[in-house]
């Protein structure tokens, strides 16, 4: 109810700077990340370019399914969730040598 009487004007700027927050704040995080490793660097262009592809070409994936539509609908959520399965396969559980384990 409260959102209706707002002005849309208003609601533009607050959104402009509520999403300017959160892409400083992805920004951010990729700044600790180590681009010396070439995992993270495919992990990273594989995701975004699932997510900037299924915007740019909506067509590509619909041989998926109905059952995976949700995931290509949207290019936010294809980028993240490729991006979580790519960092678990690539940097997921590392395996710890110790002593135990080498003998």
């Amino acid at each position: 109810a409260l959102a209706n009487i707002i002005p849309l004007p208003v609601l533009g700027g607050a959104m402009i700077a509520m999403f300017g927050m959160v892409m400083a704040y992805g920004v951010s995080i990729l700044g600790n990340i180590n681009f010396q490793n070439q995992n993270n660097l495919l992990i990273i262009a594989i995701s975004v370019g699932l997510g900037a592809g299924i915007s740019a070409v909506p067509q590509a994936f619909k041989g998926l399914g109905e059952q995976f539509a949700w995931l290509t609908q949207n290019g936010i959520v294809l980028g993240a969730i490729s991006a979580i399965i790519l960092n678990f396969f690539f940097n997921g559980r590392k395996y710890k040598q110790t002593e135990e384990n080498v003998k």
